[in-house]
């Protein structure tokens, strides 16, 4: 069961920058609940004007991923799913690689929410009964709340704002 913050977070709309208009952002989609980060996402990426969805997602029970051990729980759903993960472990932090995100992804590998991209990922997330993903992702030089979901039909698009 998703504690009491994060259901909270999930009742309210949330925000994808991309770089064009699109029915419905392609999956995976990255939303968060700050819209400056998804203002500068959506000028970073895509060849078309500077766009944010507003959008509810229908999550309710994400793999919450916030912390190292819910981290660590989605590495062994993706190795389980067939994915290369290597990590190590000092006594102070620890460190991500997957050479198998750079097929789906422009991402080098470094980056753990990146394994969305990957299909067998999202499917092996579904199949062990997590309808999406909530992280810590890199943005820029700071972290930002990501939720991701499973599905596109999760997305229901309230709005596409211009980025300012």
């Amino acid at each position: 069961m998703p504690s009491h913050d994060l259901l909270e977070y999930l009742s309210r709309p949330m925000y994808h920058g991309s770089g064009g208009v699109f029915r419905k952002p392609k999956m995976p989609a990255f939303f968060t609940d700050d819209i400056r980060a998804a203002s500068w996402f959506s000028y970073e990426h895509g060849d078309g004007p500077p766009m944010i969805y507003e959008a509810m997602l229908d999550i309710s029970n994400p793999l919450d991923a916030r912390t190292k051990e819910g981290m660590f729980a989605f590495f062994e759903i993706a190795s389980r799913a067939g994915v290369s993960i290597e990590t190590s472990e000092s006594s102070r932090s620890w460190t991500f690689y997957s050479k198998d995100i750079s097929r789906y992804s422009p991402s080098d590998g470094y980056n753990p929410v990146d394994l969305m991209y990957i299909p067998k990922v999202r499917r092996a997330l579904e199949r062990d009964g997590y309808d999406g993903l909530v992280a810590w992702d890199a943005l820029g030089n700071k972290e930002i709340l990501a939720f991701l979901p499973v599905r596109s039909d999760q997305i229901n698009v309230l709005n596409l704002i211009e980025a300012a």
